[in-house]
């Protein structure tokens, strides 16, 4: 009986130990530059993409809207390598920006303020 318990124990230990932590977090504020007359600006609405890197290559894990302060915020981030990426439209004008490589441990918080610049514009036919 006791042997049974010290085994339960050890793949319990084992089971805790191989867990991946996911409390990381990645927050900031986004702006845009804009072309009429180069103030920043909020991009309230903002579509910003969480990018896993891995071996040079990057994959879309998730994505959350910027609120009406510009702020956006990924919650229970894994370890690893990440980059931000925000897409903003405003009228017909698309503004973009992509994070430096942001690396995480599982158990920290990084806070990524991202400018957006002109990109493209739309056209209306």
């Amino acid at each position: 009986m006791k042997r049974s318990v010290y085994y339960f124990l050890f793949v319990l230990l084992l089971f805790l130990l191989s867990c991946q932590k996911y409390e990381s977090q990645i927050k900031g504020k986004v702006t845009y530059i804009a072309l009429d007359n180069s103030n920043a600006y909020p991009a309230f609405g903002a579509v910003m993409e969480k990018l896993l890197v891995k071996d040079d290559k990057t994959e879309k894990i998730s994505a959350v809207s910027v609120d009406t302060n510009g702020n956006y915020l990924f919650e229970y981030v894994t370890a690893g390598q990440w980059k931000i990426k925000g897409t903003f439209t405003s009228g017909d004008t698309i503004y973009e920006g992509v994070s430096d490589l942001i690396q995480t441990n599982g158990e920290d918080v990084k806070t990524i303020d991202l400018i957006l610049h002109f990109k493209d514009t739309i056209a209306n036919e």
